[in-house]
């Protein structure tokens, strides 16, 4: 599961801000739920559930939204087939409303994510590949970003070496992976 940290103001003294955890794997399926924790009042509340069900994908804050990112689809419902997905959520907390926004270039899994000059970098993760009608996992050396004043994606350069599940930081205002 996914989890970010949103600052929003709150009616009550003491601490601000919520938590918000988005999708995940339950017992037989990808799960579409979003919920919301106040630490005020230790308390988590369901929100509007995405509009695809996914796990494995990034949960990310960027501006005035939250980013729901690729990922994959899981269930009994698709006879235990996997789903890559490249499909881009965005969340407007104050509606409570999720919109579809462009997706992605290349679908993927597993990846990092972080916001750098109000763009969202994507970065490695895994993708499905069909070798002789078998379906397998590779890590992916694949980035690209996303410009939310465009709707846009753009492939970035290839990073040296593929990586799956890879963390991200940014430090004095670059990107390093």
């Amino acid at each position: 599961m996914s989890l970010i940290v949103k600052e929003l103001e709150t009616k009550l003294p003491g601490k601000t801000g919520f938590i918000f955890i988005s999708g995940g794997e339950t017992k037989n399926d990808s799960s579409a739920n979003v919920e919301r924790y106040d630490p005020n009042l230790s308390f988590w509340t369901p929100v509007h559930p995405m509009r695809e069900a996914r796990s494995n994908h990034v949960f990310i804050r960027c501006g005035d939204y939250l980013y729901s990112i690729g990922g994959k689809a899981t269930g009994l419902s698709m006879d235990g087939q996997i789903t890559c997905l490249n499909s881009v959520e965005r969340y407007n907390v104050n509606a409570n409303k999720w919109d579809q926004v462009a997706p992605m270039n290349k679908e993927r899994f597993d990846f990092a994510a972080v916001v750098l000059h109000d763009e969202i970098y994507v970065i490695g993760g895994k993708v499905l590949l069909d070798y002789n009608h078998v379906t397998k996992a590779r890590a992916t050396p694949r980035t690209e970003k996303y410009d939310p004043a465009t709707n846009t994606w753009l492939e970035l350069p290839k990073m040296n070496h593929a990586r799956s599940s890879p963390s991200v930081v940014t430090v004095n205002s670059t990107c390093t992976y």
